[in-house]
């Protein structure tokens, strides 16, 4: 049964400041059991079950920190002062008051933090730092190295002068690692490094200009760095200090300079657990525009706060953390309070979301998945282009370079595959009893060799749904993390079939009762369509028509202009769509946006055969090493002849690849025999036959080169050389987005040697 227990709290002298107290009970086992707000000289607690002197009691200022520390040490660590408790006869408690020396750390400032996410996205080749709107932020406070020092275990501090003083030496680590003392965020993935604003110091690799990275492994016996200015900017003092190997002297260095000693041990992630810790202090979202305003406490005593930010995303529902950093290296030391940091995210899965709103009745349609202007989808019958002495035409084909997949020599070579995702931007006014619905349509026109084909009209039918987050109350608390998904179909309105309602600019107006403060998840985008391209009635050329109908489910035909699309070489500003991608009916107005794209569903092949040789000089190729040892010899007499054939295969059944053939000689990376090009055809170097076999025939004075003749004991020696090959065959079909199909990579060695 709970007994009341009331904790009388006194000061011994009267701050200079009032100050909001909080008291904390501890049981014997270190649990937090309840807390209470310290109210006219008292705190009541009134859950307790045992007697007072069953709790350890701690009494701590009000602040982030400390009314979310659920943990005695930490209060501690955050100059909570724990009294001793007296009790009289009648079992009253009595404690002295707080001394100054715990009221002087006390007094508590407020501090705003401003900042803003961004992340460069590139569209068709137009890369911008656009912002990273309704994404949440996590605010931490590092714990100053005053409070961490005196836990730190003597063997890591005996290993300071270590990294220090000796830089070009291995250092050994002790095995298995020790536990850290305290939680520590390692980085889930490493980011562009931050720039440092103007009174602030981040210590980051473009922080400390010069400075070496440590190359290792984590888990690994030593660490070894190569070069390091930062060690050799230390003073001759530190250096001295250090140099003493005594405990308690480079524990008291590294207070006094550990700003110093920062950009160093942010190389060394064996450290971190030691040296860096943090508490979450506030979480935050950022607005349209990618940024986010608050305003946190910090103790005075503790100086300015040194701030570390790390990001969560809501993808597919889930709030996934898309920016996390090293701590060590990624902190903002000494924050100047007002000031504006700027996080970049790089994380793949973060789309562009931040658009701005479009005003009366417009459809934008903007992008094949996340990354192909529709503008830059070739819609001309009559364009062809000639490579390698072949010919193939580009109706339906992109020009996009996507990361990790670059469009090697560029032109519209790139169909589609995979699943389709289009996406496009609805306005303001949008949706209207006069125009409420869509729908999307496909059929095949050409076939994979480009002959005419004929097809009726199927819709591409597959649900969509668009997704929006927002908050809810339980009791008197807001919750920030409900999700939602909005059907927009497909319905049947007055007899049509296949419709999708456009959804409006804010899920405000579909919302339930209940769903706070909703917004898209996707922002004023929607991924109107979904479908599996391969699916569709095979590879070759297809027409896509999207439709307008009104709140009727009756056809729309409106003006034009209310067709739009990206710009084709800056993406922004819109531009109407012009008449090649419009369907008009007899009076001139639009009853379907529609464009062209060429689907293949191939991967591409990639194989390196094995050296043949021409022994007897007689155009006779056979292989030069039956066995899989690779050494190749080859006729000395007559080594200025065509004797040694280089051949791979690089094929794709409707030549939509590119490959890259290198051969390396020796050590020292030298480069011969290699060629680029379009599977397509025979290129300058290498020839092409019906099977998309590959080859050419060098003599072997061409490929030895240096190493062709050597003088040993002044006799001239034949020569020998080791050689790599390398084969990389790259499909080209993308969903928009990413590459449909893997590369192919493979090598292979031979050497060759006089027969």
């Amino acid at each position: 049964m709970a007994t009341p227990i009331s904790l009388p709290v006194t000061l011994q002298s009267k701050p200079a400041e009032d100050l909001s107290l909080m008291a904390f009970a501890f049981d014997r086992k270190g649990q937090l059991v309840e807390k209470a707000p310290v109210v006219k000289g008292k705190a009541d607690f009134k859950s307790l079950d045992q007697p007072a002197r069953e709790y350890r009691f701690v009494i701590a200022p009000r602040h982030e920190k400390t009314e979310s520390a659920d943990s005695l040490q930490i209060l501690l660590d955050l100059k909570a002062y724990e009294p001793v408790l007296e009790f009289d006869a009648k079992g009253n408690i009595s404690i002295l008051p707080v001394p100054d020396s715990y009221i002087r750390f006390w007094p508590i400032r407020k501090c705003r933090v401003k900042g803003k996410l961004i992340k460069a996205f590139t569209v068709h080749g137009v890369t911008e730092d656009k912002p990273v709107c309704r994404a949440r932020v996590h605010i931490c406070e590092v714990d100053k190295i005053a409070w961490l020092l005196p836990k730190i275990p003597d063997f890591i501090i005996e290993r300071i002068p270590d990294y220090v003083l000796e830089p070009d030496l291995p250092i050994p680590l002790p095995e298995p690692w020790p536990d850290p003392i305290g939680p520590i965020a390692l980085p889930e993935r490493f980011n562009t490094p931050l720039k440092p604003v103007a009174g602030n110091r981040l210590f980051s690799p473009l922080a400390a200009p010069g400075a070496t990275v440590r190359k290792q492994k984590i888990g690994s016996t030593e660490i070894k760095i190569e070069e390091s200015k930062l060690a050799a900017s230390i003073s001759p003092e530190i250096k001295a200090a250090l140099s003493t190997r005594n405990i308690g002297t480079i524990r008291k260095t590294l207070l006094e300079n550990i700003q110093v000693f920062h950009p160093i041990f942010c190389k060394i992630p064996f450290l971190w657990p030691y040296f860096y810790r943090h508490d979450e202090i506030k979480v935050v979202y950022t607005d349209d525009f990618g940024r986010f305003d608050t305003e946190i406490s910090y103790f005075i005593f503790g100086d300015k706060p040194d701030l570390y930010f790390w990001v969560e995303y809501l993808i597919d529902g889930v709030w996934t953390t898309v920016y996390r950093p090293g701590i060590a290296c990624h902190t903002w030391w000494d924050y100047v309070c007002g000031s504006e940091v700027t996080l970049r995210i790089t994380d793949p899965r973060v789309p562009w979301r931040c658009g701005n709103i479009l005003y009366g009745s417009t459809v934008w349609v903007k992008t094949i998945g996340e990354s192909t202007n529709v503008s830059r989808i070739r819609q001309s019958p009559t364009t062809a282009t000639t490579a390698h002495g072949h010919v193939y035409h580009e109706q339906g084909l992109t020009d996009v370079s996507l990361d990790h997949s670059p469009n090697r020599f560029g032109g519209y070579r790139r169909p589609f595959g995979g699943v389709i995702s289009i996406r496009v931007q609805f306005s303001f006014d949008l949706p209207s009893n006069n125009i409420k619905y869509y729908r999307w349509s496909a059929r095949k026109i050409k076939n994979a060799d480009m002959t005419p084909a004929s097809s009726p009209w199927m819709p591409l039918a597959n649900p969509v749904a668009k997704g929006y987050a927002y908050s809810y109350l339980v009791g008197a608390v807001i919750k920030p993390d409900g999700y939602a998904t909005y059907p927009l179909g497909p319905l049947v309105v007055g007899g049509s079939p296949n419709l999708f309602i456009i959804p409006p600019v804010e899920p405000s107006a579909i919302a339930p009762s209940g769903q706070l403060f909703p917004w898209w998840s996707t922002g004023q985008d929607t991924f109107c369509v979904n479908f599996d391209s391969d699916a569709l009635q095979g590879d070759g050329l297809y027409e896509l028509k999207m439709e307008l109908f009104r709140s009727n489910g009756t056809l729309a035909a409106v003006a034009p202009s209310v067709y739009q699309m990206p710009h084709p070489d800056t993406f922004t500003p819109i531009i109407d769509a012009p008449s090649v991608n419009l369907e008009l009916n007899g009076s001139g107005q639009a009853v379907a946006f529609k464009m062209l794209m060429r689907f293949d569903n191939n991967a591409a092949e990639g194989e390196i055969y094995k050296i043949k040789t021409d022994p007897e000089n007689d155009g006779t190729y056979v292989d030069a090493s039956p066995d899989c040892c690779g050494f190749v010899p080859y006729n000395s007499a007559a080594d200025t002849n065509n004797q040694v054939r280089i051949s791979f295969r690089a094929y794709q059944p409707h030549n939509f690849a590119d490959f890259v053939l290198s051969v390396i000689k020796g050590t020292c990376g030298d480069t011969l025999a290699s060629d680029s090009a379009m599977v397509i055809g025979s290129t300058a170097k290498y020839t092409r036959n019906f099977q998309s076999v590959f080859s050419h025939d060098y003599s072997p004075k061409d490929l030895l080169g240096e190493c062709s003749l050597k003088i040993v004991d002044g006799a001239q020696v034949e020569g020998k050389a080791a050689f790599a090959e390398l084969l990389h065959v790259q499909p080209l079909a993308v969903n928009g987005t990413s590459q449909v199909f893997g590369n192919i990579n493979t090598a292979a060695a031979f050497a060759l040697e006089p027969a």
